[in-house]
Order: structure tokens, then sequence, then C-alpha cells
């Protein structure tokens, strides 16, 4: 079964913006745990 990813892709960012814009606090707060993650070197950034 072909799948169309750059539309599959274009949803998802789209889900993510709607997620974004109703919980800003959320997504602020995760990618600062993911700034000190990095920055301790227990994870690679991707």
């Amino acid at each position: 079964m072909m799948q169309d990813w750059n539309s599959q892709r274009d949803s998802l960012l789209a889900q993510v913006r709607d997620y974004a814009k109703q919980t800003p606090d959320v997504l602020r707060k995760l990618m600062t745990i993911e700034d000190a993650t990095i920055k301790i070197n227990q994870l690679e950034p991707k």
C-alpha cells in the first residue's frame, strides 16, 4: 500500500501546531528538558 508521506507529514505538523497553540507552556517545558539532557550529554541531539 502506497502512502502519501508528504500529506501525512503536513497533517502531523498541523496537529503539533494546534497542540502548541493550546498548551504552549507544556511544549516550552519539554524543550527545556530536551535542552538540559543535551547539555549533560546523556542524549544525542537528533
